[in-house]
């Protein structure tokens, strides 16, 4: 097996995803969006967003889907952790648009 490194030097890696342009887009737990495009990360971010993170918990941005009608919509779906008060986190699902390679 032979083993390609495509990616270094990312923030906790928690979710990935395929859009059929052939874009891999991962979230970085610390709220990123990150893309990668033939095999070489995007250095600036498609997306970034405040997030409530806590360490050694399940918090911060999580999961990524692609619409399955991204090719005409731009639709992507995160979910994320946030806090408005101390001790209470709720998570959140929004919807993005990609528009020229950035949400």
């Amino acid at each position: 097996m032979v083993t390609t490194v495509i990616a270094e030097d990312l923030q906790t890696v928690w979710a990935m995803a395929e859009a059929p342009d052939g874009r891999l887009f991962l979230t970085e737990r610390a709220g990123h969006v990150r893309t990668i495009v033939r095999d070489q990360l995007v250095p600036e971010p498609w997306a970034e967003l405040t997030v409530h993170e806590v360490a050694g918990d399940e918090a911060g941005l999580m999961g990524i889907a692609i619409d399955p009608d991204f090719g005409s919509n731009g639709f992507v779906y995160l979910c994320y952790s946030t806090s408005d008060a101390p001790r209470i986190v709720t998570n959140r699902v929004v919807r993005m648009r990609d528009i020229g390679g950035v949400g």
